[in-house]
This record gives structure tokens, sequence and C-alpha cells, in this order.
């Protein structure tokens, strides 16, 4: 896992954001297998968190990047990077469970997610056949989707 700056991803992301979008409430007490059920219909080996606005401080994600001995002065702006599947999951456990605004981009990029510190997550893909395969299988293990909600960035 490592820290670079923010480079612009946020920009790009909006920029290239699909129609295909479907909304979910982040279910902080069930956030490791809320991640794993929506990471399981892909192979996601390598991806970034760009961080948008940080309203507390992230006391979760500091701590998961000391474990990697990353030290950080402040996270706005910061795009991180994880190298690995357990490094994806650790990174979106510790993000989703702090009051963050980021985006998430896995390589290659089949999805991509924007989530909010009002606890929602926006799935975005390039066709419908990839949105069913994230939102069915959250939805089948009782995940609580918004229906009709399209997130304007």
């Amino acid at each position: 896992m490592r820290l670079t700056s923010e480079s612009g991803e946020l920009k790009k992301f909006r920029s290239e954001t699909s129609e295909f979008q479907q909304t979910f409430k982040t279910p902080l007490q069930n956030l490791h297998r809320f991640v794993e059920t929506f990471l399981s219909p892909f192979r996601v080996d390598h991806g970034f968190v760009a961080l948008e606005q940080v309203v507390f401080d992230p006391d979760n994600l500091i701590e998961m990047l000391k474990g990697h001995s990353i030290s950080v002065e402040h996270c706005y702006g910061a795009l991180i990077a994880a190298d690995s599947t357990d490094e994806v999951l650790q990174l979106l456990e510790a993000t989703l469970s702090d009051w963050i605004d980021f985006i998430f981009v896995p390589k290659p990029r089949t999805f991509s997610i924007y989530a909010d510190h009002d606890e929602w997550i926006t799935f975005y893909t390039n066709n419908a056949v990839e949105l069913a395969r994230i939102t069915n299988a959250l939805t089948n293990a009782g995940f609580e989707a918004i229906p009709g909600w399209k997130r304007q960035l």
C-alpha cells in the first residue's frame, strides 16, 4: 500500500462517471461482509482511493495506514493505492468506517465507487450487466439499495 498525491483523479473520475449507477446504504456494523460481497463478482487486485472530503478525523484510516508504515499529516486530497486483494479490502473497510467522501477505482476499472460521509455508497459501471452483478450480490446478501436515487457529481 502506498500514499501519493491526488494528481487530478477526482476530476478525472467526475468526467468519466457512467450513467449506470446504484446507491446503497453503507452498513457500518457489517462493513467486512458488505465489502467482500460487492467485490466478490470481480477480481480486484489493485485499486486506489482518492479522498475528497474528510469531515472528522479519520481514525480508522490513519490506524490502518500506520499498520502499513504510512504516516499522514492530513488526509484531504490524498490518493491511497492498494496493491493486493487484501489491501483493497482493508482500505475500503477503513475508509468506509470514517466520515469521508471518497472515490474508489479498481484496476482494471470494471466498476467505480463514490461514497459519502452520510453513509451512502454509489456504484458505477460501464453497462447494465456489470451493475447487475454488484446489485444482485448486495441485495441477495440483504443489503439495502436506495431505489431511484441518481447521484449528481
